[in-house]
């Protein structure tokens, strides 16, 4: 039994006729001293006591097959008996319940409520001499019936306060050893009940070493009980309370009081007896003759029993018991399951009741596999002896390993799928739309400027591009990019728009992996107006980088990106931001700072990349792609002048990008890899919103843990890996279990993914579900080691 076991003693001293009951409440834990908290009254009702007597006669005279002394049977049934015996229980239930709602006893119950959890083990022990109280169906109290890990049991009042798990002589009933429970089951007189069936339920009991005394003499039972040490007591037969006397049947011609047994009882008790198993009728009495002689724990009956009543309680509690169920929800299972027999045995689930001693400390039913008499007290050594250090031990070899292949490369892949899919679920919170207007030149503008005889190099003609800085300049964009290739001079009539702070254009710098030879800016425009429009992609072909800077080259001399560079200006125009270096207290590393941004520059190992010095080289950052476009406009629609009373509108305050539209720039990104690529211009568009967005502390940049965090990180869902290991019941719990940690885990991760961080999916899952096989196999091992 857990030391997490709940125990509330009720004391009801009085009688339900006149004074009724004064009602003394202590509660605590099971291995504790109990704490006195309530006291209250139950008042007297006579009309309890008379529908109960009602409803006895009722159930004793409908007549059935019973375990009661077998020449007072009538078997005298019939449909109308079955009827009157469920309308007396169910005016006696619904007097009883009116009487525990009482006023005063309800504030009893209502801060029972307040102190234990519906989920907890709690034994609620009756104390009273009162046979009425005994005999009344508890169970039916609405406290106990919504608690489903509760039980009630019976006690009389003349025992001690010591609580259930105290240190008294009779701890011996905790088992110290794993060797089968000695189960000594007597069946008695079989006449016109079947006890082969108790008999079968016995054999095929797992762990058990059953000896049987079929219809045997008086002295077979004494030598048995005198000579041999027993666990458990079973008799199955006939029964019957007379006046002060109980009687059990134990063959055709003779019968035994308890009291003519109570020596080599008592001895059986001394010797390590813990539970008596009466499966026969009318046990109170027995147990009210067995209660002097200190056994800790009885199951009776309450009233006659009937055959297959009794038959299927004992199938369903020897089922719960044997496979390591407590004691008292093994019978309270047991008891509820009988409902399904109440449409041929009315109350059938009203009979079955545990009477023990307050003292008596639980008795489990051992597994055989395990050094442990209280399933709960250990479940770390519920799994073949595993340790709190081979558990550590574990964890640390799976999280080890997990992330040494991480380091190698072989989870980036992984990884980087967990991060588009995490991009992809984001919500969005850009202001991209209303941000930036991207006027795009595609085949179709190609051949219009074709049309138009305007002479071009490329896919934008000088005659295009001076029409177009024509109109935007008068309606003051805040910056414009042009994102195409112009590696000779603008013409007189262009660099007229091209001399303030409000132009950008792109080179490139040579990149060996790409084949990208390099491109030189426009000659006749500022250094200051030219930044790099190299992107890194990753081995997969999709771009989850960006660059901020990079050294420059003998070709294109910029030192800052394309993207970076137009962000700048807008951010030192709209709000009088300029870019400025900090030094990392950390690494002693210069970084950028932008606003309220602080820019982590990527390394070879940041977040799930492993990359090489190359792919690392210069100043990158991760890409926070949001949903949604900015506005597109064509370039034709600008020559031809259809949208110019639009152009004020989409133009003024914005940031303006030109570039190309058709297959020549187009590349995948985390939302895209299954869908048509994302032109150049607009992952530039998206890269340039997201530096802004961060300097004005509107969305974070994605940044990562250090690598010792996450190491710790992926070593502590190993270590939950091998906690489901040790605590798992069943395989449908182990994977009930994995599959709820699996939740958690991407719960936990995406929320850190929108808050600005990425942190390991893929690799705490590997531990998570690798480090229970792990500590199998590890346990294995040292199991074979030690042979």
């Amino acid at each position: 039994m857990s030391p997490n076991l709940k125990l509330v003693v009720f004391r009801l001293d009085g009688n339900l006729d006149q004074r009724g009951f004064t009602v003394e409440v202590e509660v605590g834990m099971a291995d504790q001293p109990l704490m006195p908290l309530f006291r209250g009254h139950l008042p007297p009702m006579p009309r309890l006591a008379q529908q109960f007597q009602q409803w006895r006669q009722d159930y004793q005279r409908w007549g059935f097959p019973t375990r009661i002394q077998i020449k007072e049977i009538s078997f005298t049934g019939s449909a109308q008996g079955t009827a009157r015996c469920r309308k007396a229980a169910q005016s006696f239930s619904h007097c009883f319940s009116q009487w525990l709602q009482s006023p005063d006893f309800l504030k009893i119950d209502i801060r029972l409520r307040e102190l234990i959890a519906p989920d907890d083990a709690t034994v609620v022990l009756l104390k009273t001499e009162s046979e009425t109280l005994h005999k009344l169906p508890w169970h039916l109290w609405d406290f106990i019936d919504r608690y489903s890990q509760t039980e009630v049991v019976l006690s009389a009042t003349n025992f001690g306060d010591t609580p259930l798990n105290s240190n008294s002589s009779n701890n011996s009933n905790i088992r110290k050893d794993t060797s089968p429970v000695r189960i000594l089951a007597i069946l008695g007189n079989a006449t016109g009940i079947n006890i082969d069936t108790d008999r079968e339920l016995l054999q095929r009991l797992p762990n058990a070493a059953v000896t049987f005394l079929c219809e045997p003499e008086r002295h077979d039972v004494n030598t048995q009980l005198w000579e041999q040490t027993w666990d458990i007591l079973f008799f199955a037969g006939h029964s019957q309370t007379e006046r002060d006397s109980s009687r059990i049947y134990i063959n055709q011609n003779d019968s035994l009081t308890l009291d003519e047994l109570k020596y080599g009882l008592r001895k059986s008790i001394q010797k390590g007896l813990k539970l008596a198993i009466f499966n026969s009728c009318e046990g109170l009495g027995l147990a009210y003759e067995l209660e002097h002689l200190s056994l800790p724990h009885l199951i009776v009956m309450r009233e006659p029993v009937p055959d297959k009543v009794a038959h299927a309680f004992l199938t369903h509690f020897l089922k719960s018991f044997s496979k390591g169920q407590s004691l008292y929800q093994s019978v309270r299972e047991a008891r509820e399951r009988l409902q399904g027999l109440e449409n041929d045995f009315p109350c059938a689930s009203w009979l079955p009741i545990i009477y023990q001693q307050p003292q008596a400390h639980p008795f489990q039913w051992p597994s055989g596999e395990i050094n442990n008499s209280e399933r709960g007290d250990a479940k770390q050594d519920s799994q073949s002896k595993l340790s709190l250090g081979l558990m550590i031990a574990s964890s640390v070899l799976t999280g080890g390993l997990v992330f040494g292949l991480r380091l190698l490369g072989g989870l980036q892949p992984l990884e980087l799928q967990a991060f588009d899919h995490f991009m992809g679920l984001q919500p969005n919170h850009s202001d991209l739309k209303n941000r930036i207007l991207v006027i795009g030149v595609d085949e179709a503008d190609i051949q219009y400027q074709d049309r138009q005889s305007m002479d071009r190099r490329d896919s934008l003609s000088e005659a295009a591009l001076e029409i177009v800085f024509q109109k935007l300049m008068s309606y003051q964009p805040q910056v414009i990019g042009l994102d195409i290739i112009h590696d000779y001079p603008f013409s007189p009539e262009s660099i007229h728009y091209l001399a303030g702070e409000e132009f950008v254009a792109i080179c490139q710098t040579y990149g060996q992996k790409n084949q990208i030879s390099g491109t030189a800016p426009p000659s006749n425009i500022s250094e200051k107006s030219i930044g790099f429009n190299n992107i890194p992609l990753d081995p997969d072909g999709v771009i989850r980088r960006q660059f901020l800077g990079k050294p420059p080259d003998e070709v294109c001399s910029a030192t800052e990106s394309f993207s970076f560079k137009v962000a700048q200006r807008y951010l030192q125009k709209e709000a009088n931001i300029k870019i400025e270096w900090i030094v990392n207290m950390d690494n002693g590393r210069n970084q950028i700072q932008l606003g309220k941004q602080v820019f982590k520059p990527l390394d070879s190992n940041s977040g799930g990349y492993q990359l090489s010095e190359g792919e690392a080289n210069g100043y990158q950052i991760l890409v926070n792609y949001h949903q949604g476009e900015p506005d597109i406009i064509y370039l034709r629609d600008i020559l031809s002048g259809t949208i110019d009373t639009q152009l004020e509108n989409l133009t003024a305050n914005k940031i303006v990008l030109i570039g190309v539209l058709d297959e020549r720039d187009r590349h995948s990104t985390p939302d895209s890899k299954a869908l048509e690529s994302v032109p150049g211009v607009i992952i530039h568009a998206h890269m340039i919103n997201q530096v802004i967005d961060a300097a004005l502390g509107k969305q974070p940049v994605l940044s990562w843990w250090p690598e010792w965090l996450e190491f710790l990180w992926i070593f502590c869902w190993a270590l939950l890996g091998t906690g489901v290991v040790i605590l798992r019941r069943s395989s449908y719990q182990s994977a009930l279990a994995i599959l709820a940690g699996t939740i958690i885990l991407w719960c936990v991760c995406f929320f850190f993914f929108i808050q600005g961080w990425w942190i390991p999916l893929v690799p705490p899952f590997l531990g998570f579900a690798l480090s229970g096989v792990c500590l199998t196999g590890l346990n294995r091992y040292l199991n074979t080691r030690k042979m």
